[in-house]
């Protein structure tokens, strides 16, 4: 019988957190462990443990562990401490829908011996992009969600994720708030620790780097919310910042170094920009325009601020 593990990596969001565990008690298939792994500060720990004590009562099945903030670490050391065939990570703050852990394990005995490395839900209040921002996005080769079709990698290193698809389509990326592996894929592939903070892009990352080697797919009938937290952001301007170094740093790591290529993400950094410029007006949130310099400068520089590996992750369990 096929078990997983749920790996839900919290930061400072107690309630987002208890909503999350809360729909997971509610599955019509329960898991066979849910793993929290906190990096809350002092404060918010604590009640980080309140609430997963009080879901914890009476099922053994149920862990803490606490170690040092950095999302692609805290997936890793997750899935090194779970004990089931696949691991299942979640974002803290998603709700499930009652069948979903249900759906998940569907398409996982659906392809036996298929090369299949992993499984993705469904937003389901995600809806596809459109009008002007889909066809600046289509444009400049930015991130852009379909309603239907094939989640792929563009060239410029941004992916395209499907919204409402008909039925199980292959992908190429996938969305970190919804992803399940093999637990030995994610052990052998590992998340990217040379990405800090909550890490933009580390599950492109990831999940482009699985689906090299190993097939990819999403179910429509595995079906989600997400309703992301204020909580835990950086400021528009470090936001944006990121955004151009990592994407630098993804694209020189994982695409080919051909002229078509580069190409495509030189334009695509044209596209980032122009759309960073375009919220400081929209918004008169000029922490954008800020973070667009200061993350071309640093590209145009190289040196310490762009990513480098780290050591690996450590953390234990809470008592």
């Amino acid at each position: 019988m096929l078990t997983a593990s749920y790996v839900i990596c919290t930061r400072n969001r107690p309630g987002e957190l208890r909503r999350c565990l809360a729909s997971l008690t509610r599955q019509t298939v329960p898991p066979q462990e849910v793993i929290i792994v906190d990096a809350s500060d002092a404060g918010e720990a604590s009640q980080v443990k309140q609430v997963v004590q009080r879901v914890a009562a009476g099922r053994s099945s149920v862990r803490l562990l606490h170690m040092e903030a950095g999302l692609p670490r805290q997936r890793n050391r997750g899935a090194a401490v779970a004990q089931s065939e696949i691991v299942c990570f979640l974002d803290d703050d998603v709700v499930l829908f009652p069948n979903y852990h249900e759906e998940i394990l569907r398409v996982y005995r659906q392809f036996p011996g298929q090369n299949l490395g992993g499984v993705q839900g469904t937003i389901a209040n995600r809806p596809p992009t459109t009008g002007w921002a889909a066809l600046l996005r289509l444009l400049f080769l930015l991130p852009l969600d379909v309603a239907d079709g094939r989640g792929r990698m563009w060239p410029s290193g941004n992916g395209v994720y499907l919204t409402s698809p008909a039925g199980v389509r292959p992908i190429e990326v996938m969305s970190g708030c919804c992803s399940s592996y093999w637990r030995k894929v994610v052990l052998q592939m590992r998340f990217d620790e040379a990405l800090s903070g909550y890490a933009f892009k580390e599950d492109v990352d990831f999940s482009w780097r699985v689906s090299c080697c190993y097939r990819l797919v999403q179910t429509p009938w595995a079906r989600l919310e997400h309703h992301p937290s204020p909580v835990g952001r950086d400021r528009s301007s470090r936001r944006t910042e990121m955004r151009l170094i990592n994407n630098f740093y993804l694209a020189r790591k994982n695409l080919p170094a051909t002229p078509l290529y580069r190409l495509a993400f030189s334009w695509s950094l044209v596209g980032e920009v122009l759309w960073a410029m375009s919220h400081a007006l929209a918004r008169r949130d000029f922490g954008y325009a800020r973070g667009a310099v200061r993350g071309l400068r640093a590209i145009a520089q190289g040196g310490s601020r762009l990513p480098s590996p780290l050591p690996p992750a450590t953390g234990g369990p809470e008592g």
